[in-house]
């Protein structure tokens, strides 16, 4: 599940001291939510408080005593989020559908009530994919139809995992690096337009090739032995502009980190009055045995 904090920077000098007057409005803790509604997954919320940078211990302190509400397009009330444990919270028994707005209500004692809406786009079209093996590198090949009446936002990660005698269904994680070998990704980045490669996932929209089929090349390493049974687990999801933002910009922050004099960016969120990202998804999985 995704995570969000605030944090401010304070300002390095080399020579003299500076007094940095930190904002209260910044400092003061909020309510910080994170979900992701998709038609194919059950729906969950993570519910903390945002920490300051400067606290001690700099941590996310989980809220598990908040009231949050799902409400559909016209405001009728589709049900309570239960707390299951550490800030989680699911909502048993409702489905989100395709093309369809969503409004969360998050209050909690001691802090100001926050809210967020987001639309869940429809899946990705005609999605084909196929595999070639070269050696220690596994190449894919993933076309599909771009939506021409809208811009659209994708997301895609390839996981592949080794079946073992222990791990989740008998199969372990043996690698989530989507691509260990990224010039197929970079060669295509005049096509893509604006991608970012996340490690585990890559992410992009439709701005230099809307409405058209479109194909994407990329590698990933090899860690099948002779005698492994190994699975790829593809998944292809169309995403909501907010959590395409909300995924540049924790990049572009992340990428920041370690600079001392890169401008400290923001990332986006899209819950008022308070931190984090209330997303869209719509899923094609597959699971390829090889």
């Amino acid at each position: 599940m995704i995570r969000y904090i605030s944090i401010v920077f304070p300002l390095i000098a080399f020579s003299c001291e500076k007094e940095v007057h930190l904002d209260n409005e910044i400092k003061t803790p909020r309510i910080t939510v994170n979900g992701i509604l998709d038609p194919e997954h059950s729906i969950e919320l993570e519910i903390s408080e945002s920490a300051f940078i400067l606290q001690s211990g700099f941590k996310m302190p989980a809220l598990e005593n908040a009231k949050a509400l799902l409400y559909d397009s016209d405001y009728n009330l589709l049900g309570e989020f239960e707390h299951e444990t550490l800030g989680v919270y699911y909502l048993p028994g409702v489905q989100v559908v395709s093309e369809s707005t969503y409004f969360i209500k998050v209050s909690c004692p001691g802090f100001n009530d926050v809210t967020s809406k987001t639309i869940v786009p429809r899946a990705p079209i005609n999605v084909d994919y196929q595999m070639q093996f070269k050696d220690d590198i596994v190449s894919y090949q993933i076309s599909f139809q771009d939506d021409a009446a809208e811009v659209n936002y994708y997301w895609v990660s390839i996981v592949q995992m080794k079946k073992t005698e222990y791990g989740f269904n008998g199969f372990s994680d043996i690698n989530r690096h989507i691509c260990s070998n990224n010039v197929a990704v970079e060669n295509q980045s005049e096509i893509i337009g604006e991608a970012s490669i996340c490690d585990k996932f890559l992410f992009f929209s439709d701005q230099t090739f809307n409405g058209n089929a479109f194909q994407i090349n990329f590698d990933q390493s090899n860690s099948k032995e002779a005698n492994d049974t190994v699975i790829s687990i593809l998944n292809f999801k169309s995403v909501s502009e907010d959590y395409y933002k909300y995924l540049i910009t924790r990049e572009a922050y992340a990428s920041h980190q370690q600079d001392p004099f890169a401008q400290p960016g923001q990332v986006h969120t899209n819950i008022e009055n308070g931190f984090g990202i209330l997303a869209g998804s719509n899923t094609f999985s597959d699971t390829i045995y090889w």
